[in-house]
């Protein structure tokens, strides 16, 4: 970073802290000169199909239904199928908020940019550091995932102790994860090219996979689908009954569909960043979301008894197994294994921008390291640093072996209240008429996504911001309107 702005002073606020009254124009331009920065990110390098991958190995069917789906049945048994559809559809409304401000704001930063149009610089440093925090959280947890797969592949992956010791797995994870995360730092501090191929490459096959272990499940179906209207009695262990068991079980497909605002911050390394960021994350929402259904489905109609404690504890490799054989069983493990690493690629490259974003308006400590690129235009210190904080956080494994499931859960909250920073004072300016692009058809958006934002079981981002300007995503404005018209 060759310019340091201070706090505040990048003109992207429009109606919440200091900036124009007014979004930017130009929307056919994508210089940062109107903005008030300087293009120092390698513009260019990260194209639509690309930018789509990073943003979905970010969400990553995958890697959130091996780890999580056991859980989601064991708390709410058959039943749990409905969260998917609940979540899905909730978070693809705040897709739609998201993606416009994508297309108004291309700038690194996503959720902290788009705080400074509608709220105040407190605020926005406020959300900026809850995500941080939020992301650093989520790589530390995907981090430690290996520990669910690789020594199911092959038992040489089980360095420390053979398994049956609770302290040698914990031990075994530290060890696992430390790797990945030193092998996805060194990743984002080379080349944005190199993280853009291993997360294609990564995402390409995941998706196959996912469709062929679809197919393949309902093959062996047992049941029809009226399983899913079934609690296997799960309500009885709460106090809330059926309703309070969903809840909990929502956590799932929560932790899976979330962090799709990531493209918005790789605007300012693409070429067409108004048109293609907006699509990246709609369209990553959209893929999560119909697979998730789809696989869950697939899943309960071909398991061979609905064992709430059995499934609880193999989760989904102990089905896949049980269904299609030990050969394809480990097939489908290096696929998740693969997918778990450019997890850890995606959302660290992606938390890199923001720290970079950050640190370039004076709001971090060391701004002036964290915004410092590296020959190949990477902010290779904002990468380390996440990495740091991230072996730092998968090290408490060591000393709580539970650590997986506490950090997931930190990450989903503190990620609400990251978007209740940009959802709850965007929805005040569009019911007071006070924001740039207001207008009437953003009203009912903008209430139900707040609404679902600030009550989602498993992830909150909800809100819907103003229609698109013409010239920006041609694809958010017409489905603004198709699903609330």
């Amino acid at each position: 970073m060759t310019e340091q702005q201070s706090p505040g002073a990048g003109t992207v606020t429009g109606v919440g802290g200091a900036g124009p009254a007014q979004p930017p124009g130009g929307a056919t331009e994508y210089g940062l000169a109107e903005f008030g920065y300087r293009q120092n990110l390698s513009r260019g390098r990260i194209h639509k199909f690309s930018m789509f991958c990073l943003s979905y190995a970010f969400l990553s069917l995958l890697v959130g239904a091996t780890t999580l789906t056991g859980f989601g049945i064991a708390e709410a048994g058959p039943g749990f199928w409905w969260t998917w559809p609940a979540i899905a559809i909730g978070q693809f409304i705040v897709s739609l908020v998201f993606a416009e401000l994508a297309a108004e704001y291309p700038l690194a930063g996503s959720l902290y940019t788009w705080a400074r149009t509608v709220t105040t610089p407190l605020i926005s440093w406020l959300s900026g550091w809850l995500v941080i925090l939020a992301w650093t959280v989520a790589i530390a947890a995907v981090g430690l995932t290996w520990q669910l797969v690789l020594p199911q592949i092959w038992d040489g992956f089980q360095f420390v102790g053979n398994g049956s010791d609770s302290g040698d797995v914990a031990k075994n994870a530290f060890v696992l994860g430390l790797v990945m995360l030193v092998g996805s730092t060194i990743v984002n501090v080379l080349h944005v090219k190199v993280a853009t191929v291993i997360n294609t490459v990564a995402v390409v096959l995941e998706l196959v996979v996912v469709m062929a272990l679809i197919v393949l499940l309902f093959a062996h179906a047992k049941r029809g689908p009226g399983v899913v209207l079934h609690s296997a009695g799960t309500g009885a262990a709460h106090s809330g009954g059926y309703f309070a068991a969903l809840l909990v079980a929502a956590a799932a497909p929560g932790f899976v569909i979330f962090g799709f605002d990531s493209a918005g911050t790789l605007a300012e390394e693409s070429a067409n960043p108004r048109h293609e960021a907006p699509r990246a994350i709609i369209r990553s929402v959209v893929a999560a979301g119909v697979f998730g259904i789809l696989l869950v489905l697939s899943v309960l109609v071909s398991v061979n008894k609905i064992d709430l404690s059995a499934i609880g504890n193999g989760g989904l490799p102990f089905i896949i197994k049980q269904q299609l054989g030990e050969v394809l069983g480990n097939i489908f493990l290096v696929a998740v294994a693969l997918a778990i690493f450019a997890a850890a690629v995606a959302v660290q490259h992606a938390a890199a921008r923001l720290v970079f974003a950050m640190a370039r308006d004076n709001y971090l400590p060391g701004g002036a390291a964290l915004s410092r690129l590296n020959p190949r235009q990477s902010p290779a210190e904002a990468a380390i640093a996440v990495g740091v904080v991230a072996i730092a956080l998968v090290a408490l494994n060591l000393v709580q072996s539970q650590v997986v499931a506490a950090l997931s859960a930190v990450a989903i909250v503190l990620a609400y209240l990251a978007y209740l920073c940009v959802t709850v004072p965007l929805l005040r300016h569009r019911l007071r008429g006070t924001w740039p692009l207001a207008n009437s058809q953003g009203r009912a958006p903008s209430c139900g996504a707040q609404l679902w934002h600030s009550t989602s079981p498993g992830r909150g981002k909800t809100s819907t911001t103003p229609r698109p300007r013409s010239t920006g995503t041609c694809a958010t404005r017409p489905t603004c309107s198709s699903v609330w018209w």
